[in-house]
């Protein structure tokens, strides 16, 4: 089974170009048949999943993504910084 998602978040450019660059490490040791993808535009991220194998690990590499996000989300909050306004 080949399951597939794109996740968008509507971010000022220069946001989603931080909050990308924050996921990327994470994709350096992927499970086989795992791909994941990034674009950055003036609307904001999309993030491109997609996954050849068990709808477990799919669920398990979704979940990791929105969990970054979220805490990269806290992290502006903490130091002030309004997601819809540009750097």
């Amino acid at each position: 089974m080949s399951l597939s998602a794109k996740l968008s978040f509507h971010l000022p450019f220069r946001l989603a170009w931080i909050f990308s660059e924050a996921l990327k490490p994470d994709d350096k040791l992927l499970p086989r048949g795992l791909s994941i993808g990034y674009k950055v535009s003036g609307e904001g991220l999309e993030v491109y999943i997609e996954y050849g194998l068990d709808i477990g690990s799919f669920a398990y590499a979704l979940d990791d993504i929105l969990m970054h996000i979220a805490m990269l989300e806290n992290l502006f909050a903490k130091l002030g910084i309004d997601l819809s306004k540009s750097l």
